[in-house]
This record gives C-alpha cells, structure tokens and sequence, in this order.
C-alpha cells in the first residue's frame, strides 16, 4: 500500500513537473536510450588532438585509410580511402608499365630519346587522383575527428540528463541525474 501511495505521487508530481509551455515537447524515455552504435561512441570517447594530428600525417604519407584506422573510425570513412589509394595506384601502375613495355603508349621513338619514358595519360590520372585521395584522408582525419567528438559530447550531454526511477527496501526514488 505504502509502494502504491508513492507511486501514485511520484506519478502525479512528475505530470505537474512534466509540464511544458505551449508547442514545447517532453523528451520519452525512448529518447534517452542509446542504440548499439551510440554506446560503441561513447566507449570509444573522443578523439584527442595529438591523434587528429598524427592521423592526418598518416593519411599524406601512407595513405589506405591508417589514419582514420588510427582515429578508430576506419569502418566510417578509412576503407573508402583504401578503396580509393588502391584503385588510383594501379592505374599509375597500367600507365607506368604502359610506357616502359617496347612499343608501349607512352614510350619514345625517336632515335635521340631511346630507353627513355614519357607520360602517358594514365600515369598522370593515376598521381593526379592519388593526391587527390590522400588530401582528402588528411582532411577527414581532422574534420571527421572533429565530428565525432561533436556527436560523443551530445550523447554524453542526452545521458547525463537523463531521468531515474529506483526502488529500493525503503520504497521508490525518482530524480534527474545532471552533470557538467
């Protein structure tokens, strides 16, 4: 009996403070819970500064997505990258092999410029579109950070807001959990 009087004040004081101005929602408590991938976030936490740093030099020098692998967020955005290094490395590859097979495209026949190799379209595709790829890793390895960070200090801000109700021996407890 005593359970049941207090819950059914609990429930009115929380329909009087539950009340909202005009056009004004109250979160459910289907808003505070977090999915699968929201809680892999938060226990990633947030990328620090040193590590945006590292990762950007990672994805200039080595490209393949290390860097956002370093960042932890490979599976978001680094396999693009490594599809990308990939695919544009062997196409400079094709041109370069291109230009050094006898009679190939790119190869010189002049008498004056024999053994030499010349540029062919493919080559310059292929560095063109590989710097392209690697500035791009280096960017995301910073901005992609920056998001990230951005999306874990809002869960943690929806979490740390988010209302309680427990029960113990001595009856029901219910309050809001803030913290800065």
């Amino acid at each position: 009996m005593r359970t049941a009087l207090g819950i059914a004040i609990l429930a009115l004081l929380t329909r009087v403070a539950g009340a909202a101005p005009p056009g004004a929602t109250v979160p459910t408590p289907e808003q505070y819970r977090l999915s699968a991938e929201d809680m892999d976030v938060l226990a990633d936490g947030e990328i620090t500064s040193d590590t945006k740093i590292g990762a950007a030099i990672a994805d200039v020098l080595v490209g393949y997505g290390v860097g956002q692998a370093m960042e932890g967020r490979w599976r978001q955005t680094g396999w693009q990258l490594a599809i990308g290094d990939a695919a544009f490395s062997s196409v400079f590859v094709v041109g370069l092999m291109a230009a050094a097979l006898p009679h190939g495209e790119g190869r010189c026949v002049q008498p004056g410029c024999a053994g030499s190799i010349h540029t062919n379209a493919a080559m310059i595709i292929g560095l063109v579109g590989l710097g392209l790829v690697r500035t791009g890793g280096a960017i995301d390895a910073v901005v992609g950070a920056n998001s990230h960070n951005r999306r874990v200090h809002d869960l943690r801000t929806r979490v740390s807001k988010a209302p309680f109700l427990s029960s113990s021996d001595n009856g029901v407890v219910a309050g809001l959990d803030l913290r800065f």
